[in-house]
């Protein structure tokens, strides 16, 4: 008997190495690499851990709450640091969300401020400068996406409001052109983690979006002005019950929800990788009671077809940039330790089917 249970135990074993062997090599039996990007941190400056990071045709941009740095997007070379604390014009205290335009542009969207701010680059002061910027109604929006000329803010609801578009489209000056979809319930948890939900575009003039607190993409034709629901429960998804955050949002403290939404399976991006495939980004286990942190991807075609799920990537992705989707070495808390650190992004290829 006791022989039988440890041949028991052993295929057990055995089945649990497999498994492990098989998440950790999905990626890359999915992805190949195709470009590294070295950044080396300055010994004279102290950077923050990045709200966000973005790609352009020179520049990479190291977004931070009030300030951002600029390094070469060919060498990696430390350009600048700009601090842009305050409200006046072209000031920010609460960015979110960082966009690097056309002709590197770059676009932020400050939070605190509800403006979203345009800069041009000027490459022989190696600075950006104030282009415009505008207002936009407090529904706390934290992400946004541009294309084609115009601005698509993912609504929020801290305040549980009813009858919120999801999405709201501004051109350049801040006139509102359309709005769609409707923001999910569950969303109020989004505001109490930042880099949570997503939103991106295909820039054939669709937008998706997706919220903490549930699994689904939502996809808008702008064409056809029609919302889609792109619905695949990954087998690891752990997500919000009604009634359950109904009664935390009526009855508890705000660090209630933090925890509530620290508990479920976290929604932290949306990546659009060129020609057409859409990549959801999870953080499923609970980092306030100790998990390592575990980064899940589900990858949609710009069609709505459930391409792969369940996919274990070594980090969460950074940025992208045309085909490529970039995932730095080591994780943002590990990065931070010393200064003069280089930190290598390297760059993937879908290669699956």
């Amino acid at each position: 008997m006791k022989k039988r249970i440890n041949i028991y135990l052993l295929i057990l074993f055995h089945l649990y190495v497999t498994d492990l062997v098989a998440q950790n090599t999905k990626f890359d039996l999915l992805f190949e690499k195709a470009d590294t990007l070295y950044i080396t941190l300055g010994e004279d400056i102290v950077f923050d851990s990045p709200i966000d990071l973005c790609l352009g045709e020179q520049n990479l941009v190291w977004g931070s709450r009030e300030s951002f740095v600029t390094f070469s997007s060919d060498d990696g070379k430390y350009i600048n640091f700009q601090e842009h604390k305050g409200r006046g014009p072209g000031k920010f205290s609460g960015a979110t969300h960082y966009i690097c335009g056309p002709s590197d542009s770059l676009l932020i969207l400050d939070t605190a401020g509800s403006k979203i701010i345009s800069f041009n680059y000027n490459p022989e002061e190696k600075r950006y400068e104030l282009s415009h910027e505008f207002k936009f109604p407090l529904h706390g929006a934290r992400k946004f996406a541009y294309t084609q000329n115009a601005f698509f803010t993912l609504n929020e609801n801290p305040l549980k409001r009813t009858g919120l578009s999801a999405i709201t489209g501004y051109t350049n000056t801040g006139d509102k052109i359309n709005e769609a979809g409707s923001i999910p319930y569950a969303a109020s948890l989004q505001s109490y983690i930042i880099g949570s939900g997503g939103i991106t575009t295909d820039n054939k003039g669709s937008i998706y979006y997706s919220y903490l607190g549930s699994h689904k993409v939502w996809k808008w034709d702008s064409h056809s002005d029609s919302v889609t629901t792109l619905n695949h429960k990954p087998s690891y998804y752990t997500g919000s019950d009604s009634t359950e955050l109904r009664l935390i949002n009526s009855n508890t403290s705000a660090m209630d929800e933090i925890r509530y939404a620290y508990a479920i399976s976290r929604v932290t991006g949306l990546f659009h990788a060129e020609p057409n495939l859409i990549i959801q980004q999870f953080e499923p286990d609970n980092y306030l009671e100790g998990a390592k942190q575990k980064v899940m991807l589900e990858i949609w075609s710009t069609e709505g077809k459930k391409i792969h799920s369940a996919v274990q990537a070594p980090n969460v992705i950074s940025f992208t940039k045309k085909d490529l989707i970039y995932i730095p070495v080591d994780f943002y808390a590990d990065l931070m330790e010393g200064e003069g650190k280089r930190i290598a992004f390297i760059g993937y290829r879908f290669v699956g089917q």
